[in-house]
């Protein structure tokens, strides 16, 4: 509902209508809109103030993420050195064993000799002692000599591998040491390895958790973007009303003689279409609660008098 001037027409109801806008509502609402606007841009600083923390605490988390798998790597490849290391020094101390054994074992047979020659050594030297000096006696000589001297180098080569015994149990005894405290470093490796695993855990967690808030917020972020890009064409559209508009207009009822100021109408979803409210003006001339009453009173008397005309009683 709104009013207009007739500017001309009138011929079969259809007048020339200058419509006038009320541009003091429209002004109303483009102070409310801007009014919206400025709460909807506190909203969305709020929102990037909130998004940039969230930012600021992912990049800190990544930052600790790509520090601690630095780490892990560098762990990780202590932690394969040092199981290659005691494979190693397992494998040389089995060799140590082996070389020990092996070094009893010609022992074992170095005195079984030792003994045998013994024994040939007390015969000669009875046989030797019961002849007289002679060419026999030369002989045993030197046959016992050469027995002597096989006794002796058993008896070196003995204390050789009882010499080769002692360092193989030394090196044996250094390498289970170094195998102990490799196996020591080892243990503190795969400790840390677990506690920097699981410190990853957490912080990919809380990073997940930050990559949803800030999604979260830049959604936020876009609905008051659209929300405000929706109300700044709202603005732009009542900022565009004019304040008058020359239309063409039916009056309701094609009343013909009507001026001045008029009532209008718009037809609901036709923003182009207007008509004149039916044969009154909007002006001095507009009708009063009780000239409205005395009209119906007398449609009431003319409906009576069909009826009285029809049937005879009312």
């Amino acid at each position: 509902m709104g009013k207009g001037t007739i500017s001309g027409g009138g011929t079969d109801g259809l007048y020339d209508v200058t419509v006038n806008y009320n541009l003091g509502d429209v002004e109303a609402r483009i102070a409310a809109y801007n009014t919206k606007i400025e709460t909807l841009t506190t909203q969305k600083e709020e929102y990037e103030t909130e998004k940039s923390g969230y930012e600021s605490e992912k990049t800190s988390i990544q930052s600790e993420l790509t520090s601690a798998y630095s780490e892990l790597v560098t762990l990780q490849g202590e932690k394969m050195t040092l199981e290659s290391e005691i494979r190693t020094l397992l494998s040389e101390i089995r060799g140590l064993d082996e070389s020990i054994a092996d070094y009893n074992e010609q022992i074992a047979t170095l005195e079984s000799a030792i003994t045998g020659l013994e024994s040939q050594k007390t015969d000669l030297e009875g046989q030797i002692a019961e002849l007289p000096d002679g060419p026999e006696k030369d002989a045993l000589q030197d046959e016992l000599d050469i027995i002597i001297g096989y006794i002796s180098t058993n008896q070196t080569g003995i204390s050789s591998l009882e010499s080769s015994i002692s360092s193989a149990e030394s090196s044996k005894i250094i390498k289970e040491d170094e195998v102990s405290d490799k196996r020591a470093l080892l243990s503190t490796a795969e400790s840390d390895i677990k506690a920097l695993e699981s410190d990853m855990a957490g912080w990919t967690i809380e990073l997940q958790a930050l990559m949803l808030k800030i999604q979260g917020v830049e959604v936020a972020i876009n609905v008051i973007g659209l929300n405000i890009t929706a109300i700044e064409l709202k603005i732009s559209s009542l900022e565009g009303i004019p304040e008058t508009k020359a239309v063409s207009a039916w009056c309701a009822d094609l009343t013909e003689d009507l001026t001045g100021v008029v009532g209008t109408i718009e037809i609901p979803g036709e923003s182009t279409d207007i008509m004149i409210q039916p044969g009154q003006n909007f002006g001095s001339d507009k009708l009063s609660v009780e000239s409205i009453d005395v009209a119906i009173a007398e449609v009431k008397s003319d409906i009576s008098d069909v009826y009285e005309l029809i049937y005879g009683v009312i």
